[in-house]
């Protein structure tokens, strides 16, 4: 498209039923932060995509905050998991801050966790998008996981999440091999 900033397809994520019931696929695509795409370019490329695509079709541009290598750096990420939340606007300081400091440090300290990242959607909600790249769905039920997820602080914060959509994703391999 005319006027595009040029990104690449960094990964392609594919649920046939997330949370809601809905099959969702999500694109990562990737730029340096220069190359960040306007609204009316973002705008253009949701047109374009849900032409192609020939389904409605909504981008976002996410914010890095924060990017962790997991404890099983390296391992194929087979499976990703991603919590889309908006957070209560008095609450949104101190669960910033618990991400930050306890549940995105500790899961990535998890066995089978490859890699945890945290983003803030700048477009529209959920504004909150933490994400983790693991070995195999297990993880997410493994002893070590549910500690992390059940600290006192977690308790405390997680009320406070609204519109939260958690999903478990598979990665599908990008560019397609030949066949």
């Amino acid at each position: 498209m005319q006027g595009m900033t040029p990104l690449h397809v960094q990964r392609i994520v594919h649920t046939t039923q997330a949370e809601n019931g809905q099959p969702m696929t999500h694109v990562y695509l990737e730029g340096s932060p220069s190359d960040m795409l306007t609204p009316s370019q973002r705008d253009a490329l949701s047109q374009n995509l849900s032409k192609q695509l020939q389904c409605p079709t909504e981008v976002s541009r996410l914010q890095s905050v924060m990017q962790l290598e997991g404890a099983s750096h390296g391992a194929a990420a087979a499976f990703h998991y991603a919590v889309e939340t908006d957070i209560d606007k008095d609450w949104r300081d101190e669960v910033y801050r618990w991400y930050d400091l306890e549940h995105l440090p500790g899961l990535a300290q998890v066995a089978g966790c490859v890699r945890a990242q945290r983003w803030i959607n700048i477009d529209r909600g959920p504004a909150s998008f933490a994400c983790y790249d693991i070995t195999l769905p297990e993880v997410l039920r493994s002893q070590a996981w549910l500690k992390v997820r059940g600290t006192p602080w977690s308790s405390e914060c997680r009320p406070h999440f609204k519109n939260t959509l958690r999903t478990l994703f598979e990665n599908c391999q990008w560019p397609r091999p030949s066949e």
